[in-house]
């Protein structure tokens, strides 16, 4: 199973199969006051062979936020903010309407970070262990 595609917005919803997206490319935010709270929300597709849907399967999505040295963000402590994580799976086998395609299902939520200087940050979002799926976001100090 991988991450197929993965995008940033300021709104977005799924039941699983389709999903409705707000404002989609939201990569570049303006914050009036720095250090302060980032935030946004991501729609997240993946994809995989049937048999990885099976009944009482268990996958787990991870999303981590990296600052602009490439190390997990911190909160205003100085403590190092853990990966969002959650488990995912199916109580039934997954039918596939067309024999031969991928299973594509969609995930949808939101996850904040303090950022302490404008910059580059990075969300780092993973798979069962997988390749990593990158998607910048890009910080701006509005001087509010």
């Amino acid at each position: 199973m991988r991450i197929d595609w993965a995008v940033t917005c300021r709104y977005a919803e799924s039941d699983g199969l389709v999903a409705t997206i707000v404002g989609a490319g939201v990569d570049v935010q303006r914050l009036p006051h720095l250090p302060g709270l980032a935030a946004t929300m991501l729609a997240v597709r993946l994809a995989g062979a049937p048999d990885e849907f099976g009944a009482e399967q268990m996958h787990q999505l991870a999303a981590q936020v990296c600052g602009l040295n490439g190390d997990p963000v911190r909160d205003p402590a100085g403590n190092v903010i853990p990966p969002l994580e959650f488990e995912f799976g199916w109580d039934q086998p997954i039918e596939q309407a067309v024999p031969g395609w991928l299973v594509n299902p969609l995930f949808t939520f939101g996850i904040q970070w303090w950022a302490a200087e404008p910059g580059t940050y990075t969300i780092t979002l993973t798979v069962d262990d997988g390749e990593p799926h990158l998607s910048p976001v890009h910080i701006l100090h509005s001087g509010a």
